[in-house]
């Protein structure tokens, strides 16, 4: 062990060889100690970090509250307090908030998650039943996929009327 401090020179021969003795020593020790360590069997090893949890998909779902629309009818004076009973709430933080900003009585109602002024996401409460809306690019690439469709459509009865 004393080896790792003091390196050894042997007489005669040139500084460079010994510095490489010396290097060779050390990794030989190095492995040696190595060696000696227990391996671990592959089945006792960690298991590598879980990956997160997916973030939940709240887009195919719908919140209803039988309980809540039977003690009154929603209006815009409690439409936010029932929006809150439902999964789609999250408690607001700093420069958070949620807005109203469509209703039409009694049916419809669309509340907007602003933050910093910027919409984050779009909810809608039709007949008492909670929704979130698709992101614009889902709803702007299903119409270009519908509309493509109905082209190819369109020029195909074209070409057999031909």
């Amino acid at each position: 062990f004393f080896f790792f401090f003091a390196p050894r020179f042997q007489s005669g021969r040139g500084r460079g060889r010994g510095r490489r003795r010396v290097s060779c020593q050390r990794a030989r020790a190095r492995e040696r100690a190595s060696e000696r360590l227990p391996s671990l069997h592959p089945a006792m090893a960690a298991p590598p970090p879980l990956p997160p949890p997916p973030f939940p998909s709240l887009a195919e779902t719908a919140f209803k509250d039988e309980a809540f629309l039977g003690l009154s009818p929603l209006s815009k004076y409690n439409v936010l307090e029932y929006f809150s009973r439902s999964p789609f709430y999250a408690a607001p933080g700093p420069g958070q908030e949620y807005v109203i900003v469509e209703e039409q009585e009694p049916h419809l109602y669309v509340i907007q998650k602003r933050a910093d002024r910027k919409a984050v996401a779009v909810f809608f409460i039709l007949d008492g039943s909670i929704f979130q809306a698709p992101p614009l690019a889902a709803v702007l690439r299903a119409r270009c996929d519908r509309f493509e469709h109905n082209m190819k459509k369109a020029f195909k009865s074209w070409r057999e009327a031909c």
